[in-house]
């Protein structure tokens, strides 16, 4: 390995930092999350959610969803999954693989306690995630006062890819994550 590489523990906890700043800060550019799943019929599918909790120590990222959702759906068939960020003002990308399960419900009613109420009329709809719609405006205002339909998703990680897009070098770093040890590797950008 060569000398003058950045040492690989202060990249790996800048991105759990940034990672943490970015499930309570709005103006994050890690608060948004790319979020990949599949079903092997129809192949990978990739949006965008929002980065609600870290916890570096453990290893997992939260996210909520509706239970409805086609994401959900692809999980529960395939639990393997793919997080990106994309830090533009830094030229960092991160993509983060792992395994999606639902939290415990402890975790799930500590976080539906913390939605304001829009936030709670989002998941208590009738209509569900993807169905077809003949109006702009034709939501239901019918609404069911329950969290049945929201859930919190888990990613337990295990493998971080580091890429820093530099003007002057590129660098590249795995992270092979286990809760006992974080293995480094510099690879090839």
């Amino acid at each position: 390995m060569v000398d003058n590489f950045p040492n690989p523990s202060l990249i790996y906890d800048d991105i759990w930092r940034n990672l943490a700043r970015g499930s309570s800060d709005p103006k994050s550019e890690y608060r948004w999350m790319n979020l990949s799943s599949s079903l092997e019929h129809e192949g990978s599918s990739v949006r965008t959610v929002v980065l609600r909790e870290t916890l570096k120590d453990e290893l997992i990222l939260r996210f909520h969803s509706d239970r409805r959702a086609q994401k959900v759906i692809q999980i529960e068939n395939c639990s393997f999954v793919m997080a990106h960020f994309h830090d533009r003002k830094r030229g960092i990308q991160i993509r983060m693989t792992g395994n999606a399960l639902f939290a415990s419900q402890s975790v799930h009613h500590e976080a539906w306690s913390k939605l304001s109420k829009r936030q709670r009329e989002l998941y208590q709809s009738n209509q569900v995630p993807g169905d077809p719609r003949k109006k702009v405006r034709a939501c239901s205002k019918e609404r069911e006062e329950t969290d049945k339909n929201f859930c919190v998703i888990e990613i337990s990680v295990t493998k971080i890819d580091w890429l820093s897009l530099d003007r002057d070098a590129h660098l590249r770093a795995i992270f092979q994550c286990d809760t006992n040890s974080i293995k480094a590797e510099w690879i090839t950008p």
